[in-house]
């Protein structure tokens, strides 16, 4: 995806562009650069880099986390007090976490059965399956953002170009 970052930025002269990629913990200056050749700001695009995982912010609404992939509340990871993420807590990356310590809490056998982490580390092929239906229909950015630093700050920069 972070290929696609020119076509973005040229877009985002005419139209709005709003993109999110994962930094995986990368320096984003660096990682910006070395995805773009010419820059990557233009008039109406934002690109927004989380500062671990995409996850972080996903589970930064907890109760809605724990309500669409019924977990009990107590087994989704929380931000800590004076941490600025969820994922700062964490020992490895968010969605490994999930993958290796949450999904099979789950009351869903569904989501037991298809959340869970492929060996050697790898997530399975239906990782991505439910999160587009959680990030339209169940995910609430703004519980989120009081949870995330960095996806408040996302989402301050997003709004900077709407005005």
């Amino acid at each position: 995806a972070l290929s696609s970052i020119d076509s973005c930025v040229s877009l985002g002269n005419t139209y709005p562009v709003v993109c999110v990629f994962d930094s995986d913990g990368r320096c984003l200056v660096n990682l910006l650069g070395s995805h773009s050749q010419n820059g990557w700001k233009s008039r109406y695009c934002s690109i927004n880099l989380a500062c671990d995982e995409g996850e972080n912010w996903l589970v930064s609404d907890t109760d809605g986390f724990a309500r669409y992939f019924d977990i009990p509340i107590q087994y989704v990871p929380v931000k800590r007090v004076g941490d600025a993420e969820v994922s700062d807590s964490l020992r490895i990356k968010p969605s490994m976490f999930l993958l290796n310590e949450v999904f099979n809490r789950s009351n869903n056998p569904n989501i037991q059965s298809t959340m869970y982490i492929k060996k050697p580390f790898n997530k399975p092929a239906t990782y991505n399956n439910y999160w587009p239906d959680y990030i339209q229909n169940h995910w609430n950015i703004e519980t989120a953002a009081t949870n995330s630093e960095s996806l408040q700050r996302a989402i301050n920069r997003t709004m900077r170009i709407f005005n």
